[in-house]
């Protein structure tokens, strides 16, 4: 999956730990009693940009705590990096390009630390999907589908436990429009248009376990075509022969709509442009099949964005139906977003949570949670000029405390 897999075994053996040793402490005659651990913030983790002094960029998060991204050098190119389990970016975390390419990024991570990303060869410039790790000690390329259509560049995108991959490739020859692809890694790709009901355009940002997909297909409407959350079940394919497309829609008064991460237990989660009064506003979205009858029902796509604000975005979702994202202008330079999480009935910022504070940091942008509930993105200092702002790879942490029990 593209950004989270399973329980962090460390994580459980701390907490269960912690636990006992509480137990211990506080069972004393005429103390106070307790009623467990509860959550009440995050710890905020700088992950650095390895030797180089420039940005960094955290992309997902595996749930041992391995982060992948890109570290961009002061030349403006960047390497693709996977740290080790809780730790931050060095030299060594560096995976290097695809043969003969100059830059790189990781986006994808599953559960046995598998990447997933993109790697760029300039002059000519050509995008090349690629897959690292597990009896594949360089990046190897994805092979591009042939028929129907020849690719000329490819970009991975999301990654499962199984190492199937997603992602988008692009064909020069007919208006350089995008099309989702499916491969069994290290294979080749297989074009997922046919099984989408053949639109003019597509992309695949994540797959899940189960050999769910998401992203969106362009579809006709009242402003041309437009980009279409869709959800496709592969596991219908041995009872019906085919697997199953969804058309997850839009928001009311939605125009276009894009999925961006699912979980093991079929929530998506993406963005839609909805309209308020006269102006176009773009609202993270959770979508889900509860009935199982492969159509968008009534009630089943929800509005996250509880406050009403302009621009936001659910990028990610972990099993416990937790996701992540930002509210506000997201670019790199010059934006305002800033980090949040988002449940169905609360909408919060991550600033807030950081325990102490998240000093001269502002976090920008989360882009990945793993089921443990650790969360990575970008943050950027507060430089009075904006230009010179650093920006950084983060992890956040959570942080637990007592419950007292109240009689």
């Amino acid at each position: 999956m593209k950004k989270y897999a399973a329980h962090s075994g460390s994580a459980v053996r701390w907490l269960s730990a912690l636990a006992a040793v509480v137990f211990i402490v506080f069972t004393r005659p005429a103390a106070a009693q307790f009623g467990g651990l509860v959550q009440f913030g995050y710890a905020l983790t700088d992950l650095g940009s390895g030797a180089h002094m420039g940005w960094s960029f955290a992309n997902a998060i595996d749930n041992s705590g391995r982060v992948v991204g890109d570290a961009v050098f002061g030349n403006g190119q960047s390497v693709a990096y996977e740290t080790g389990a809780n730790a931050a970016i060095t030299t060594g975390s560096y995976l290097g390009v695809v043969s003969g390419d100059s830059t790189a990024s990781g986006l994808a991570i599953n559960n046995n630390g598998v990447v997933a990303g993109t790697s760029v060869h300039f002059n000519p410039t050509q995008n090349h999907a690629f897959y690292y790790g597990l009896n594949a000690p360089q990046m190897i390329a994805v092979m591009p589908p042939q028929l129907p259509i020849v690719a000329n560049d490819m970009f991975g995108q999301g990654i499962n436990d199984s190492g199937e991959e997603v992602g988008i490739f692009t064909n020069g020859f007919k208006n350089n429009v995008s099309h989702a692809y499916f491969s069994v890694l290290p294979g080749v790709a297989q074009p997922l248009d046919g099984w989408l009901n053949n639109p003019s355009g597509s992309a695949a940002f994540d797959i899940n376990n189960l050999e769910q997909i998401v992203g969106w297909r362009l579809e006709s409407g009242p402003f041309g075509s437009q980009p279409i959350a869709f959800f496709l079940d592969f596991t219908t394919w041995p009872i019906s022969g085919l697997p199953r497309p969804i058309d997850i829609g839009t928001l009311l008064g939605g125009i276009t709509s894009q999925a961006f991460s699912l979980n093991d237990n079929r929530q998506v989660v993406g963005q839609s442009d909805k309209w308020i009064a006269t102006q176009r506003w773009t609202h993270a979205f959770l979508f889900q099949d509860a009935n199982h009858n492969y159509v968008a029902d009534a009630g089943e796509m929800i509005d996250l964005d509880v406050l009403g604000t302009p621009w936001s975005a659910a990028t990610c979702i972990n099993n416990n139906g937790l996701a992540v994202g930002y509210s506000g202008d997201p670019s790199i330079t010059n934006g305002s977003s800033r980090a949040y999480s988002f449940t169905g009935a609360a909408m919060n910022d991550l600033n807030a949570m950081v325990f102490g504070g998240t000093g001269v940091w502002t976090l920008r942008v989360a882009t990945g949670i793993n089921d443990s509930g650790q969360i990575v993105g970008f943050m950027e200092d507060n430089n009075p000029d904006q230009q010179a702002r650093v920006r950084h790879a983060f992890r956040l942490d959570p942080t637990y405390r007592l419950r007292p029990i109240v009689r």
